[in-house]
């Protein structure tokens, strides 16, 4: 009884104001962890790019240095491709270049040569 002397009812404990302290910090934790995650994804893809443009970089210009040597215009640069595949890099310039001639025999002129 209230002090007036009427009844009171018993409040029921509402489960929401007992949850209600918990929810905000969880949220932002949850959401905390979710923007970290993020961050780290576009990171992890922004460096591995970056790195894969500094190798194919590297790789081109250490192609293009040894392309220019003689013995490269000789025989050519061999490149590794993939599973033991391998093409043979053959310099531009290399086949501007005045072709040095072969001298070759025709059999006859042999022939001709050993008969006389």
């Amino acid at each position: 009884m209230s002090p007036l002397g009427k009844p009171t009812a018993k409040k029921k404990a509402n489960p929401l104001a007992m949850i209600c302290p918990y929810l905000l910090p969880a949220y932002i934790v949850l959401s905390a962890l979710f923007i970290l995650y993020v961050i780290y994804g576009y990171l992890s893809v922004s460096v591995y790019q970056s790195g894969v443009q500094a190798g194919q970089q590297q790789a081109v210009l250490t192609i293009a240095s040894q392309s220019v040597t003689e013995q490269a215009c000789q025989s050519g640069v061999p490149l590794n491709i993939w599973n033991g595949q391998t093409a043979t890099l053959i310099n531009v310039q290399c086949l501007q270049q005045a072709p040095v001639e072969a001298v070759v025999e025709s059999p006859a002129v042999e022939q001709a040569e050993t008969s006389q």
